[in-house]
């Protein structure tokens, strides 16, 4: 008796456990990368400027000059949703 119910409470309790991990760290992964995108987009305006385009890139640590970021601009699809 008590051998089965150990196995059915792991047969059903690993499993779940593993559902609600993984779901928790999903959530927290997407949590954090709205942070991150939040930090970039700082008029909340859902698209970069120059401005936003110059502190992302000094975060990757490949800053370039002004004249350059709007040099590349152009460069970039504006109109794309996302």
């Amino acid at each position: 008796m008590i051998p089965t119910l150990i196995i059915l409470i792991l047969l059903v309790g690993l499993p779940a456990l593993f559902v609600i991990l993984t779901y928790n760290g999903l959530v927290a992964i997407r949590n954090h990368i709205r942070d991150a995108w939040a930090n970039i987009d700082s008029r909340k305006s859902g698209s970069l400027d120059i401005d936003d385009l110059g502190r992302l890139l000094d975060a990757a640590g490949k800053p370039l000059p002004g004249f350059k970021i709007r040099q590349l601009l152009p460069m970039v699809k504006t109109q794309t949703p996302g």
